[in-house]
């Protein structure tokens, strides 16, 4: 992951979460304000005001990045980052973009 889009809560970044069996799902979440159903991840608040937006880390299981993924569509919270976990590495999602792309395809 290249940057730490200002992440102020969660799971830490080296957590064992990353390497438990059914974890699968690596998320950067922003939310607005605190709510309830993001306590059963059991993650670590941030320490000011639960009033005030915050951006966590959470480590998932299939399950949980479904619940997450049904408060995003709820507009309850954005996800901002994800990434699948395999055997607690962090793959990106996302395809690596070609250097000079315009280039090779002016080359052709």
């Amino acid at each position: 992951m290249t940057s730490d889009f200002g992440v102020a809560s969660g799971h830490i970044e080296y957590s064992n979460r990353r390497f438990y069996d059914d974890t699968r799902h690596m998320a950067i979440i922003e939310v607005p304000k605190h709510i309830a159903e993001l306590d059963e991840f059991q993650y670590e608040l941030p320490v000011y005001a639960p009033d005030c937006s915050y951006r966590a880390r959470l480590f998932l299981s299939e399950e949980g990045y479904k619940t997450i993924r049904a408060l995003e569509l709820k507009g309850m919270l954005t996800i901002l980052h994800h990434a699948n976990v395999i055997n607690g590495y962090l793959v990106d999602d996302r395809k690596p973009k070609r250097k000079n792309a315009r280039k090779h395809k002016e080359d052709m």
